[in-house]
């Protein structure tokens, strides 16, 4: 007589990952459109900034794509002359031209770093999160049509 295997939970393991991350991808999302809001909140500084000039980085490292970094100058608390360079949305990045005034948000202890209030471009991590989340839905439906076609066949 032949044994019969317990089938059951056997994408226990590959679901809870794919919840979580999920779940991460979602705090992530949110978070980073506040993230200016949280910097002002804890102690970053307002400031109306203008932009000097704007590039397209190619990346050919680990991933391909492109930042679009737009550089802008502004004046600090003290009245001191900044740079910095945000990265932006593509949307955002056609949209604004040379001495067009944008808002954003600086540290104060670190002026060159800054974020714009709108228009700010997802870090890294969301696109790495999402990328392991494919991943995992095409892992787990792989193995659950190998073990279906197993019974089917077997």
């Amino acid at each position: 007589m032949k044994a019969k295997t317990k089938t059951r939970g056997a994408l226990s393991w590959q679901l809870l990952a794919l919840i979580a991350l999920i779940l991460a991808m979602i705090f992530m999302r949110n978070i980073t459109g506040a993230l200016p809001h949280v910097l002002k909140a804890f102690g970053g500084q307002q400031a109306t900034a203008y932009v000097a000039s704007k590039h397209i980085e190619q990346r050919f490292s680990v991933k391909f794509g492109a930042d679009y970094v737009v550089e802008v100058s502004f004046l600090d608390k003290a009245g001191d002359s900044q740079y910095a360079n945000i990265n932006v949305t593509s949307d955002t990045y056609k949209s604004l031209a040379n001495a067009v005034p944008i808002a954003i948000v600086y540290n104060p202890s670190k002026p060159g770093q800054a974020y714009a209030l709108n228009g700010q471009d997802q870090p890294d991590l969301f696109k790495l999160l999402f990328t392991i989340t494919v991943i995992l839905v095409v892992l787990a439906v792989a193995e659950r049509c190998r073990t279906v076609l197993w019974k089917k066949v077997f």
